[in-house]
């Protein structure tokens, strides 16, 4: 794993945190979105990364379920991992 993606990805988990402060479900989609970009790109995290994304999505998922939002997911403006 490169170490500009690292830095990346631990910035979208970052970013996401602080999103779910005030949004979960926004949250929630900036993980999947960044998950999936992972998956698309075909990009070798370090399984310490990954089991810290896998568990923060676990955690939303868990939140968000209780909520009575039934809004999209917004991932927002930029894509996960446009910068690689």
């Amino acid at each position: 794993m490169s170490e500009d993606h690292r830095r990346l990805i631990r910035q979208r988990l970052t970013d996401a945190r602080h999103a779910s402060l005030t949004d979960a479900t926004k949250a929630l989609g900036m993980l999947n979105t960044l998950k999936s970009a992972i998956d698309d790109k075909k990009i070798v995290v370090d399984p310490g990364l990954m089991n810290e994304l896998n568990s923060e999505i676990k955690h939303l998922k868990a939140e968000d379920s209780g909520s009575d939002d039934e809004g999209p997911d917004d991932a927002g403006p930029d894509s996960a991992l446009d910068d690689l």
